[in-house]
């Protein structure tokens, strides 16, 4: 997809500078020798057919993979969980579906049912994916696993090659054109996100912004053309949410446009516009799911966005303020002039600057000028994730230019970039939001919706603006605008690395309760919160205990953050992990994962909490009050490289020094992106495991249930197992709310929703139709039998404890009543669900001859539908326990009937008496309005680009 662009835009390749155009040879060398430079940092993945560039150990590292008898616990880089988590078994989800023969609607694997195809990140329209479903049709699994080190390196290249030739275009000469290939290219977001869906949209920023500028150019019509396929494939990229900063970024490019000729701007808007239409079949399916999500539902329970930080505010005016002037004055100094001035400039932005931040210090701050502050991508020690905080970095030479740029006034002799403006608005912007700025954050959250958004994702943006700022100042920069740019960037990198240290705890504050014998603690963290702390013990018999969970508030200091966390606690009538024997039926706790990693600096007290069967609080324990700092350093690495960038800076000139600047940019850029996109042994890569066989065997259509480091969700799709629980993103919203009756009291029902926290013998359960439990260790199951274990003893071995269900619910069942909600609420003990059923909705069942004998025979399962014949001798209603949502639709012999919700999320229809053939068919009306939308679409474009071309109301 990305190499046949090229071909759809090299025909409108004229500049409207003075320079000399594009050409054709241009644009393939500088898109062959970005293939040759990051064919150096993914080389293993590239060239060792033995080695996956892809991140799958993060799952492969748990069981059942990493108790095969040549499974492993190591994981190269933890940052990159998610693609051995959710993309890896996605993709192999939409492999096998595509390859039945259409596109999976619906993904039945996770939960109790989730729609695919309103999950852009699964990929199903994605062009990129859908390239890898037919490399692995065509060549074999080897040749999908290979796909992926091919897809990172050609999204580079293009990424590359689009900046070149945007550079190019707005007035840059090569050697400005080529510093800013290299530096968005290699820049943290685009580096970092690269082989997730992230990273499938980014590289089409630059090439949006190209042919958007080529409406102004001698072939406007196929500009237009250009622009709208190029949006569209950014929006089938897979990430709404970095698709909609592209077309942000678009629009307002856009406006620039309008702003020249109005005319232009019309046109460059019509092409969006096109380009959202085309990409209707992924974005009307999205924006319905969203709405039934529950991503959407927490978005909205955040806490109300804060009153605007107008210090902080007021002194990035400042800033501005000084920016502007020092622009002014520069126009009229000469190289060698008002190096005084520089310097005192350069103090008084930085000073600047780092009052701003230090009104509410970020890791994203510090990252964005020294990557490896807080530990490099794989051991990194900050409170979320580097793949998040670092994505706003860019290779020293690139930030230092890009200031020197916003520092130097144009001249009327040398007018300089094209959209120079545009591009300092839009990256100094885009990079305040991507830092979290005080004051500018604030009032970003300020705005409906929009507001809610991660502003990280604003990186890709200033990484590309900003890389070419320093295009164009590595060609035109005076020596006073690079001193002060120099002066500023290194006295902010010197204040960056300074760490102040909390302030003492007071003793009284600082407390915890010893062991009892009511409650004893085998392990719990200590004075100094490490990554490995933990907790386990266990509690007397005496004192029933049905939840617990483990309270996380600060103490000793007031902060934003101080909102109480809450971590689940499993209890077990086992031992668990590093959990001593205590007495006969004692109940043993323990926190799989604390979550330490995502909690600021500062003192913690963690308080164990003991819940009854009704949720009331029998009594607590202060588990330990903790101090948790992290270290901020720079490596010797680091360090070179900025005194490095400096002196390039300092002494550009003409020729050959600019050369050796770009070079030392690519290294740097280069070595960054090496650290972090592992190459991981193929042999390790989900080998076929005992327990995924015992499933697939047992399992048929039922669901299989595990704990916390066991088989995760996503990961049973790879053998098409299902799986009540899941990760995609979104998340029903009626599935999350059901979770809660599922489990006992006390537990979290997101974070604690595993096997050995659920009400196995409620009916709530039994209705999830759970074949069978998969542990890492033995646990009292009512209502299941151990089938295998690693345990000799055992009736089959496997690499987990496999329990399966003595007396399973039907998949689907006929029930010849139906009972209220609040009379089964109210006795849920002694609802039996194969007896009677209630409705949501309004939904309404009554006869007077209900059935007395009824057969549900097999039933077909396809991603979209599921057909299945039912016989009764009286009336019923069928009771399919699968995912109700928005889009399925059922019919009874051919003829279309109401679909019912019934026991709180389940598929349901009435039938009469007599054999009947049943069809639940998903078929939303997103899905038909995405289409006829997109058809739209490409009308639009065919007549929007023939109106351009015969209007000529755009030339250059």
């Amino acid at each position: 997809m990305q190499g046949a662009l090229h071909l759809s835009l090299l025909g409108e390749l004229r500049s409207t500078n003075a320079r000399p155009p594009l050409t054709w040879r241009e644009l393939a060398l500088s898109f062959f020798v970005a293939l040759t430079l990051f064919a150096w940092p993914l080389r293993a993945g590239l060239f060792d057919p033995s080695r996956i560039l892809f991140g799958v150990d993060t799952a492969c590292a748990q069981r059942p993979w990493s108790a095969a008898p040549d499974g492993s616990d190591q994981v190269a880089n933890p940052e990159l969980a998610d693609q051995g988590m959710v993309f890896y078994p996605a993709y192999r989800f939409v492999a096998r579906e595509w390859g039945s023969g259409g596109p999976p609607l619906w993904n039945p694997l996770i939960y109790a049912g989730a729609p695919a195809i309103g999950n852009p990140q699964l990929g199903v329209l994605d062009p990129q994916v859908l390239l890898q479903v037919l490399i692995g049709k065509l060549f074999g699994p080897a040749a999908f696993d290979w796909s992926f080190a091919f897809l990172i390196w050609m999204r580079l290249a293009f990424a590359a090659s689009g900046a070149f030739a945007l550079a190019r275009r707005l007035g840059l000469g090569a050697q400005g054109a080529t510093l800013a290939a290299v530096g968005f290219s290699s820049a943290g977001f685009v580096a970092l996100w690269a082989n997730h869906s992230l990273g499938h949209v980014a590289p089409f920023l630059p090439w949006c912004l190209f042919a958007l500028e080529g409406l102004r150019g001698a072939r406007p019509a196929r500009a237009f053309v250009a622009a709208s396929l190029l949006f569209a494939a950014a929006i089938l990229g897979g990430h709404p949410e970095t698709a909609f900063n592209v077309g942000l970024a678009c629009g307002l490019w856009s406006l620039a446009l309008w702003r020249d000729q109005r005319r232009t701007g019309v046109a460059a808007i019509a092409a969006l516009a096109c380009g959202t239409l085309l990409a209707a079949p992924s974005l009307a399916p999205f924006v319905e799911y969203l709405q039934s999500s529950g991503a959407m539902i927490a978005r909205q329970l955040l806490a109300p966005p804060r009153e605007p930080d107008w210090i902080a505010l007021g002194l990035c005016a400042v800033a501005i303020g000084i920016v502007w002037r020092w622009r002014e004055l520069s126009a009229q100094r000469t190289n060698s002039a008002g190096r005084a001035t520089s310097f005192g400039v350069g103090l008084l932005l930085a000073v600047c600057l780092t009052m701003i931040f230090s009104r509410q210090a970020t890791e994203s701050a510090r990252l964005f000028l020294w990557p490896d502050a807080l530990g490099g991508p794989a051991e990194f020690r900050g409170g979320g994730q580097f793949l998040e905080q670092a994505s706003a970095w860019i290779a020293a030479p690139i930030a230092i230019l890009a200031l020197a740029a916003c520092l130097t006034s144009p001249r009327a002799e040398a007018p300089g970039m094209t959209r120079r403006t545009t591009c300092m608005l839009l990256g100094l912007g885009a990079l305040l939001l991507a830092l979290h700025a005080p004051g500018v954050l604030d009032l970003y959250r300020q705005l409906p919706l929009i507001g809610l958004a991660a502003t990280v994702r604003f990186a890709l943006v200033s990484a590309l603006c900003l890389s070419l700022l320093a295009g164009e100042a590595l060609e035109r920069a005076n020596l006073s605008s690079r001193l002060a740019a120099v002066g500023t960037l290194g006295l902010l990198a010197i204040l960056a690395l300074r760490h102040a240290p909390l302030e003492a705890l007071d003793d009284n504050l600082r407390s915890s309760d010893p062991n009892d014998g009511v409650v004893e603690f085998s392990e719990r963290p200590g004075r100094e919160i490490s990554a490995e702390a933990g907790l386990s013990g266990w509690i007397h018999p005496g004192l029933t205990v049905q939840g617990a969970e483990l309270a996380v508030e600060r103490v000793g200091s007031a902060s934003d953050d101080d909102v109480p966390r809450s971590v689940p606690v499993e209890l077990s009538r086992t031992p668990g992990i590093n959990t001593s024997p205590g007495p006969a039926d004692a109940t043993y706790f323990r926190a799989s994962r604390l979550w330490l990693e995502h909690l600021p600096e500062g003192h913690w007290r963690f308080t164990l909490r003991l819940l009854d069967a009704s949720g009331k609080l029998l009594g607590e324990r202060v588990v330990s009050t903790s101090s948790l700092e992290r270290e901020v350093s720079a490596s010797t690495r680091s360090i070179v490289y900025w005194l490095l960038a400096a002196l390039f800076v300092i002494g550009l000139s003409p020729g050959i020094p600019a050369w050796c600047l770009i070079l030392f940019a690519a290294l740097q850029g280069l070595g960054f992106l090496a650290q972090i996109h592992p190459a991981i042994e193929r042999t390790r890569v989900f080998p076929l495991t005992q327990t995924e066989t015992i499933l697939a065997r047992e399992l048929g259509s039922r669901r299989y249930f595990a704990e916390p480091g066991v088989l995760p969700a996503n990961t049973g799709m790879i053998r098409g197992l299902r799986a009540i629980d899941g990760y995609d993103g979104l998340d029903p919203a009626s599935f999350d709310g059901y979770r809660s009756a599922v489990l006992r009291p006390g537990a979290q029902p997101l974070l604690g929703f595993s096997a050995r926290n659920a009400q196995l013998d409620s009916p709530a359960f039994r209705l999830l139709g759970v074949g069978a439990l998969v542990l890492a260790a033995p646990i009292d199951a009512p209502g299941f039998e151990l089938i295998a274990s690693p345990d000799a003893t055992a009736p089959e071995r496997a690499e987990c404890w496999i329990y399966r269900a003595i007396d399973p619910l039907p998949r689907a069942f006929c029930v010849s009543r139906t009972v209220t909600r609040e009379s089964v609420l109210a006795d849920l003990a002694h609802f039996d669900p194969l007896q009677a059923a209630f409705l949501e909705d309004g939904g309404k069942f009554e006869t007077a001859t209900p059935f007395q004998h009824a057969d549900v025979g097999a039933i077909a399962w396809h991603n979209d539908a599921v057909e299945l014949e039912v016989k009764l001798d009286g009336a019923g209603l069928l009771i399919l326990t699968e995912q109700h949502f928005p889009g399925w639709h059922v019919s009874v012999d051919g003829v279309d009937r109401p679909l019912l919700r019934a026991d709180s999320i389940f598929r349901a229809v009435a039938l009469e008496t007599g054999a009947h053939r049943v069809v639940f068919r998903y078929a939303p009306r997103s899905w038909t309005l995405g289409l006829w939308l997109a058809a739209l679409g490409l009308l639009s474009v065919v007549i929007g680009s023939w109106r351009i071309a015969r209007w000529k109301l755009l030339a250059p």
